[in-house]
C-alpha cells in the first residue's frame, strides 16, 4: 500500500465546496484528483463505502448499502435526506442515484468505477 501524504498541520482545505461540486458535476473528477494529495475529499471509510457502490450501483446494492449507515429516507422525503442530516457525502449520492437530482451521473459513476478498477491499492486510503 502506498505511503500517505503528511498533512501539514497549518493547511487547509482550499478546493471547492461541496455544494459546488455537486452542482457543477465535478465530485468524482476532484475526488479523483485530489486522492493522492494530503487534503482528499474522502477517508478511507468513506471511499471504500464510495468503491462499493460505483462497483455495484443496482437499486438492490443502493438500498443494502443505506440501511447499512441507517440512511434510508421516510416515505415522500426527498431522495438523500437521511443522508444529509448525517452529513453522508456518499450516502447522499446514493441515495440521489436514479432521481432528478443525480449527484453523479452514470459516466461519472463509470469514471469512478474504472479509476478504482486501475488504481485499486494504490489508492491512498487516510
Amino acid at each position: 500500500m502506498p505511503s500517505t501524504p503528511a498533512r501539514d498541520a497549518d493547511s487547509q482545505w482550499t478546493g471547492p465546496s461541496t455544494g459546488h461540486m455537486l452542482r457543477t458535476h465535478t465530485l468524482a473528477a476532484e475526488t479523483i484528483a485530489r486522492a493522492y494529495d494530503s487534503w482528499p475529499i474522502f477517508d478511507a471509510q468513506n471511499l471504500d463505502y464510495l468503491e462499493r457502490w460505483v462497483r455495484d450501483p443496482s437499486s438492490e446494492n443502493r438500498q443494502l448499502l443505506l440501511e447499512e449507515k441507517g440512511i434510508v429516507d421516510e416515505a415522500g422525503a426527498k431522495p438523500g435526506s437521511a443522508a444529509l442530516e448525517q452529513g453522508n457525502l456518499v450516502g447522499l449520492c446514493i441515495a440521489r442515484h436514479g432521481s432528478d437530482d443525480e449527484a453523479l451521473t452514470g459516466e461519472e459513476i463509470q469514471t469512478l468505477r474504472t479509476w478504482f478498477e486501475e488504481e485499486g491499492d494504490r489508492i491512498p486510503r487516510w
